[in-house]
């Protein structure tokens, strides 16, 4: 009775089974592996290299795992055999993952096929251009070795672009990598161009600033000469019975600045460095003597209308007239301020 049950057992279990086997190992898997036959074709012809996916010795084996299986079946043993198919059948699913990952690699390929050619010409040129025109910027600037090791580094990083990129057409045209590692390839390769294009953009605007800073400063220089000779003017508009002290020592101080100035400009090489430290001095000292000559005036003139005011009060009280011989003796001295006050 328990070998009848346990026979009985086992057919339920057959019975429940067995169309899930028969469906893949007849119609799905089979269905499957002649598309997968076509499309490995079609890609081969279109110069895919699949190699690496061991396509055909797979479909091999899992012909012969489901004629195994189906060998089992005929007398009943089930054992592992939906998980087999199952197993199968998912490498299968996988592959047109693994299809689409190279066409996707593919168009990778051939995009930076194109713009690293076009990128790295680009760059060698401005290279070649920035290294035609160092003895000039050398005669014209003070440069540091700094500046000029930079464009030794980025000239042997673009050599070593174009020779990995040659090694990658290569491997392109000898048709025994898939797109997959090519894409990468070109990917890290544009990684690094892209980082060498910075750095030869940074050196170029470095560079670039050089001129624009004396461009700047000559600019400025005369800015500044035209804010002094306003200061002059302004002092000279109003006739102060004095000339504060501060004024001629802060011109004196503004126009040796001025004259530092100039002779940093007619120097070469120019250090740009120390060219804007005499831009910035020059330009602080001359400021200083427009601010005191603007304040001198200012101050003067509020002194003088007040004491004119005042006048009218002399007369009748004494203690206005005390404060204006005050206020007009300091007048006269040049002390405005205190005139004022």
């Amino acid at each position: 009775v328990k070998a009848i049950d346990d026979t009985i057992g086992n057919l339920k279990i057959v019975i429940e089974e067995a169309p899930s086997i028969i469906i893949m190992g007849q119609k799905l898997i089979p269905d499957k592996i002649i598309d997968i036959k076509k499309i490995t074709t079609k890609m081969n012809k279109e110069g895919y290299n699949l190699e690496y996916l061991n396509i055909d010795y797979n479909i091999a084996e899992a012909e012969k795992k489901i004629n195994d299986i189906f060998g089992r079946l005929n007398v009943l043993n089930l054992e592992d055999s939906v998980f087999e198919l199952k197993t199968i059948l998912d490498y299968f699913d996988s592959l047109y993952h693994n299809f689409d990952k190279e066409k996707l690699s593919k168009r990778i390929f051939e995009d930076y096929q194109r713009s690293i050619l076009i990128k790295t010409t680009k760059l060698s040129k401005i290279s070649n251009d920035l290294n035609k025109r160092i003895d000039d910027l050398k005669y014209s600037y003070d440069l540091v070795d700094e500046d000029i090791l930079v464009l030794d580094t980025i000239n042997q990083e673009l050599e070593t672009i174009k020779e990995d990129y040659n090694r990658i057409i290569e491997m392109h045209r000898s048709n025994n990598f898939a797109f997959s590692r090519l894409g990468k390839e070109m990917e890290l390769l544009n990684t690094k161009l892209s980082k060498t294009e910075e750095k030869l953009d940074q050196t170029l605007r470095s560079l670039n600033s050089l001129k624009e800073d004396e461009k700047r400063a000559r600019e400025q220089l005369d800015e500044i000469k035209k804010i002094l000779n306003q200061a002059k003017n302004n002092m000279k508009s109003y006739k102060l019975p004095v000339t504060p002290k501060n004024f001629y020592i802060e011109l004196s101080e503004a126009s040796s600045a001025i004259t530092d100035m100039i002779k940093e400009l007619d120097r070469r090489p120019i250090s740009i460095k120390i060219l804007n430290t005499r831009v910035d001095t020059a330009r602080d000292l001359t400021l200083k003597v427009f601010n005191t000559t603007k304040e001198a005036i200012k101050t003067a003139r509020m002194a003088e209308t007040a004491i004119v005011y005042g006048n009218r009060y002399r007369a009748v009280y004494k203690d206005v007239e005390l404060g204006l011989i005050k206020a007009e003796s300091s007048f006269n001295r040049g002390n405005f301020k205190i005139s004022l006050e």
